[in-house]
């Protein structure tokens, strides 16, 4: 499967992003961490849940992924499976990003990675994210394609196969300007994010990596 293929070359090139990402939001963290993962799909971030919890002797982290899509589901719990530490727990929930079932305020650290491109409302998501978030404390971890931001010809075909992005990849925008949506909802002081392009990877190429504080 092409798509499949595409996907894990993909999440070998942004391992060294992700894992710097996951290293620093969960950075001094004792005891449980709550975590909630947006669109967490198949669970390729599982890994970096392992890593925190081997490398840190208090930590454990329950991870609550939430995803509208059932049938990804098997799929989680098989990447679940193949954790080493005893000191992550995963469970998936059905629900959708612009009305997460956590209180205010209740959350230690928030993901998405490849997730707020194909979100109904992107806005409402992302103030769901920033209620749920832990006042002074909670992080937020995001990875995400977006419109080109250095190269006009391929801005342009972007936004020319939203289209027909969305009815054959499940609501997913070329043409969205996430980064900006993200600065807007937590404060642009608040956001450390880095701009790059991936070759190799055409329309989803152009990325946003980093971390939003509460």
């Amino acid at each position: 499967n092409n798509i499949v293929t595409m996907m894990e070359v993909y999440e070998r090139l942004i391992e060294p992003r992700k894992t710097e990402l996951f290293t620093n939001a969960f950075s001094k963290r004792t005891g449980k961490v709550d975590v909630v993962e947006l669109g967490a799909g198949t669970w390729p971030n599982a890994k970096y849940y392992d890593m925190i919890a081997s490398k840190v002797d208090d930590v454990s982290v329950d991870v609550y992924g939430v995803d509208p899509n059932e049938f990804m589901t098997d799929y989680a719990i098989e990447n679940f499976g193949k954790i080493k530490s005893d000191r992550v727990r995963y469970e998936p929930l059905r629900g959708l990003s612009e009305n997460l079932p956590f209180e205010d305020g209740s959350v230690d650290v928030a993901v998405v990675s490849l997730v707020l491109c194909s979100v109904e409302d992107q806005l409402a998501s992302l103030k769901e994210v920033k209620r749920v978030l832990k006042p002074q404390t909670g992080k937020f971890i995001f990875v995400e394609h977006v419109l080109s931001q250095t190269n006009d010809a391929l801005r342009r075909q972007q936004e020319a196969l939203t289209p027909m992005q969305m009815k054959a990849a499940d609501g997913c925008r070329l043409n969205r300007k996430t980064g900006e949506v993200i600065s807007t909802v937590f404060g642009s002081e608040n956001v450390d994010m880095e701009y790059f392009d991936l070759d190799g990877f055409w329309v989803i190429g152009s990325q946003i990596a980093g971390i939003a504080s509460v």
